[in-house]
């Protein structure tokens, strides 16, 4: 049997990426955008410039981009050890991503850098409030709610301080 079709479902898809985006971030600065659609994460200035792809093509899943302070690097969430992780990346692609311990992380839910850079904060699906530094890369558990979720937090602008409301 023979049939004469123009096999539409092996031709190639193009998805409008605006369907898809899961994530966005803007620099502090207001120059650029960082976004994860459909796990994979891109920056990209808001008026000129290209765009570009972070992290790992094909192997990994990028979520909950967090620029830091120097608007030269930016922090993202990676699945691609098989668990959460992590991982540093630079804009420019000059250095290959740090991974930032992931012992205590569990699966993030909101992640902010601190104002002067030094720290990461994050909400995990454990419903705990952790706190890592980047330069020892260590991390520790700031506090856990029994009920909840936790439902965001913020840095105080020194970034000494870090406000969230807890069930």
């Amino acid at each position: 049997i023979r049939t004469n079709s123009p096999r539409t479902q092996l031709q190639r898809k193009f998805v409008p990426a605006s369907r898809y985006i899961d994530d966005y971030e803007l620099s502090p600065d207001g120059s650029k955008l960082a976004i994860t659609t459909r796990g994979k994460a891109f920056t990209f200035g808001n008026w000129e410039g290209a765009i570009s792809q972070h992290g790992d093509r094909n192997n990994a899943r990028y979520r909950l981009p967090a620029w830091t302070n120097d608007d030269n690097t930016m922090i993202l969430s990676s699945d691609e050890s098989g668990n959460d992780q992590l991982e540093i990346h630079t804009i420019d692609g000059s250095k290959k991503p740090q991974v930032l311990p992931s012992k205590l992380l569990g699966r993030p839910q909101l992640i902010k850098v601190s104002p002067n850079g030094e720290y990461v904060a994050l909400l995990n699906h454990r419903h705990e409030l952790v706190l890592i530094k980047i330069k020892s890369k260590r991390g520790v558990v700031i506090d856990q709610s029994k009920f909840g979720f936790m439902e965001g937090f913020n840095w105080s602008a020194d970034g000494a301080w870090i406000v969230y409301a807890k069930y």
